[in-house]
């Protein structure tokens, strides 16, 4: 995929976060339909913590050769920050912002800043090299893959999908 794509369904991302929960009331953000499952707001919660960690790598891998970067489980990332105290608004803003300067942080560093390197190192000391392209695809399908259950979730709140998809 051409750098441009992998950007621009980077942030295409951000219109189908802001449909899929945008005309979701509180209630129905917090509501749990699926039994066993993270109500909606931790969904959306854990996208922005994530895209935030995202982003923080990516601007690691542009500035310095090959940064070694701490990971955590990815529960952990959301839900030890008190999501139900968060808003959706603010949550949806913030995810936008992110995306946005990410993306125009890398379209300033192109050509090669897609192919810049950063090392994961886990907990157990597993190490695993990814790229800013992969880190932008990973995290654009991440919000595709999340969304899924959301829809389900909408479906059994008895809400229509969402317009725009």
């Amino acid at each position: 995929m051409e750098s441009r794509e992998v950007i621009e369904k980077y942030l295409a991302a951000i219109e189908t976060a802001r449909v899929a929960f945008g005309d979701m009331s509180r209630e129905r953000l917090l509501a749990r339909p699926i039994a066993g499952k993270w109500s909606s707001q931790e969904v959306l919660c854990h996208l922005v913590d994530t895209d935030l960690a995202i982003a923080l790598r990516i601007r690691a891998a542009l500035t310095r050769d090959r940064p070694r970067l701490q990971t955590g489980p990815r529960e952990e990332r959301t839900t030890g920050l008190v999501v139900d105290a968060r808003d959706a608004t603010e949550e949806l803003t913030l995810f936008q912002t992110i995306r946005c300067e990410t993306a125009r942080i890398v379209r300033a560093m192109l050509p090669n800043a897609l192919d810049r390197q950063a090392v994961l190192v886990a907990a157990d000391g597993a190490e695993t090299t990814r790229t800013v392209h992969q880190f932008l695809t990973g995290i654009t399908n991440h919000v595709e893959h999340h969304l899924a259950f959301v829809y389900e979730k909408r479906r059994a709140l008895g809400l229509a999908a969402p317009q725009a998809l």
